[in-house]
């Protein structure tokens, strides 16, 4: 995340569970380009600390939310959006990155990703599918793009 630029310093933060339910979760304002095994905490889905001496991310509530609804998730990276909106159209292709996607384009203006997914002259079957899905989903699309 941090060598890519998807994070300045202490932003973002990740998560993954083990098979007992438990959150292993990066530590509050740990820089995530010097992070190590220490920087990790496990912690149950009350909050409670297991393992770790730092404190665990304040977003620790938004991690076991996913969790909880969608029980096929192991893991979780959290951004911050104001990263992405330049980001995003280019990973339009890159199936990994179409959840992330919908995501960022129910909470903002999905206008940026839509020019991406159908501006092209031949849009792939990708960007059609992508663009179909966020025109459904977007909180907010010109209304160029819902005509």
């Amino acid at each position: 995340m941090y060598d890519k630029g998807l994070v300045a310093g202490s932003e973002g933060n990740l998560s993954c569970l083990d098979s007992e339910h438990n959150l292993f979760i990066s530590s509050s304002g740990i820089c995530k380009g010097r992070m190590d095994e220490s920087d990790i905490n496990r912690i149950d889905f009350d909050g409670n600390n297991i393992e770790g001496n730092k404190q665990p991310s304040s977003e620790f509530q938004l991690h076991i939310s996913g969790y909880k609804a969608n029980s096929s998730y192991l893991a979780a990276v959290h951004l911050l959006e104001e990263k992405l909106e330049d980001m995003l159209p280019a990973k339009i292709e890159e199936q990994w990155w179409h959840e992330a996607i919908r995501l960022y384009a129910a909470l903002t203006d999905a206008s940026k990703i839509m020019q991406a997914c159908i501006g092209n002259p031949i849009p792939s079957v990708n960007g059609l599918m992508l663009a179909f899905i966020i025109s459904v989903c977007s909180s907010s699309l010109r209304l160029l793009w819902r005509e």
